[in-house]
């Protein structure tokens, strides 16, 4: 699982050197207490496949144990490859369902968050730009969400 999570979007994984600091300033993990980034770390790092594995869907990816790492480990990416590993390995009926709406609406915006009625009218009014992404963009988003959740997937969030 280690190579697999470090060459999906997981390079510096074997930097850790387990200080606990993730975990220190995970938000998450302040609501939560079963979610602990240092130990799915120490986990991947070991190979192992438990049980436990699907706790990287609680990820806010708010981004701080990254900011934070002094490895440069990049927590929050190792939680993001682990989702893609599990999305492969797993059926999507599996997944949270508000981690899979948000990534339908990444494949077909760009964004995991759609529009709010009225959006684009209270932006002209504030003189605000357009609010999207152009196709090439959009093609570029969806590339990425091919190597991280496979062809097949991608296709069924509508990513063609």
């Amino acid at each position: 699982m280690r190579d697999e999570l470090i060459k999906n979007g997981a390079p510096n994984l074997t930097r850790c050197i387990q200080c606990g600091t993730c975990t220190a300033s995970c938000t998450v993990f302040e609501l939560d207490r079963t979610y602990n980034p240092r130990r799915l770390i120490q986990m991947f790092l070991g190979g192992e496949r438990s049980v436990e594995v699907p706790k990287a869907w609680l990820c806010s990816t708010c981004g701080v144990c990254t900011e934070r790492c002094p490895k440069e480990v990049w927590p929050m990416n190792i939680m993001l490859s682990a989702r893609g590993l599990l999305v492969r390995s797993r059926p999507p009926k599996d997944m949270p369902k508000d981690r899979l709406r948000s990534l339908i609406s990444i494949s077909r915006s760009g964004f995991a968050y759609g529009r709010k009625r009225g959006s684009r009218a209270r932006r002209s009014t504030l003189n605000l730009p357009e609010f999207g992404l152009d196709k090439a963009q959009l093609d570029g988003v969806r590339k990425i969400l091919v190597p991280s959740f496979g062809k097949k997937l991608a296709r069924q969030l509508g990513g063609r």
